[in-house]
């Protein structure tokens, strides 16, 4: 019996020489599929990064008159050009294999992705193949494959750490220990991070109509856009009013502003801009 080595130093995967269809394109279905915006850039920049990887041509960049960081309705990606419906389990596979030989900016070393983010580019072609077989361009048969893949297993270490009570009582102390806006602020900031257990990236995306002043409750936006709500303690709602109160005002926009130049009158923006010290949530 003849035995075939297998050579993947090209994956086997069509590349248009035009764009494709994107009403018929699996990748991007899969992104307009996906209910927040930051999980679809997200996704779209993975995506493209694959297509790169498998030799798909890089459109220039269109400008939007005005803002060049807003995303031109025309723009095209790598990710137009690949017959996404070719994948299989193997070809998913030496994807993911080559993902993790990722170069430092030296050139010299290579550097393994790590687990969780191989995972993720592991959900995403699945993904992707479901929207394949939706539009009848990939059987069921090679689908389940894709999705026989598993998962690498891994213990992730704890982002954070949890501070003694003695040590966020000195954190306040020390923020009560001078009457400016900024330590005011991060007197807050530490105080709602502490009681309320939300993430920081929560805490710092609360709009000031997020707040009910009604019920002392405010209004949470955290990962893929779920919100919930949680009731402040009353000692941490009297920072908050006297934060209001004194410094930053009534005004729309985010409740934990930037404060630049040691002023003392925040500048209110639409994006909270603020980091509390020496602590972790």
């Amino acid at each position: 019996m003849d035995h075939q080595v297998v050579d993947y130093s090209e994956v086997p995967i069509r590349i248009s020489p035009v764009p494709l269809p994107r009403a018929t394109n699996p990748a991007f279905r899969h992104l307009r599929s996906q209910a927040a915006h930051t999980s679809r850039v997200s996704k779209r920049s993975q995506l493209n990064r694959i297509a790169e990887m498998l030799g798909a041509p890089i459109p220039p960049r269109l400008e939007v008159a005005g803002d060049s960081r807003k995303l031109h309705p025309q723009q095209l990606f790598p990710m137009d050009y690949v017959h996404w419906e070719d994948l299989t389990q193997d070809v998913v596979s030496e994807i993911i294999f080559n993902l993790e030989r990722k170069p430092t900016r030296d050139g010299e070393q290579v550097r393994d992705l790590s687990p969780a983010t191989r995972n993720t580019y592991r959900a995403l072609l699945r993904g992707v193949a479901q929207e394949a077989w939706g539009l009848k361009k990939m059987s069921y048969e090679d689908v389940e494959r894709i999705r026989a893949l598993k998962a690498q297993k891994f213990k992730r270490l704890p982002g954070g750490r949890a501070h003694p009570e003695d040590v966020i009582k000195a954190l306040l102390e020390e923020c009560d220990s001078e009457d400016t806006a900024l330590h005011c602020r991060d007197g807050l900031m530490i105080a709602m991070l502490v009681t309320t257990g939300m993430r920081r990236a929560e805490l710092v995306g609360i709009q000031l109509e997020d707040i009910d002043e009604r019920t002392h409750e405010v209004k949470i936006t955290g990962k893929g856009s779920k919100e919930r709500v949680i009731e402040i303690p009353e000692g941490v709602w009297e920072r908050l009013i006297d934060y209001l109160d004194r410094y930053r005002g009534y005004e729309p926009g985010a409740l934990l502003t930037p404060i630049w130049n040691n002023r003392n009158t925040p500048k209110v923006t639409k994006k909270g801009s603020a980091k509390p010290p020496l602590i972790s949530a």
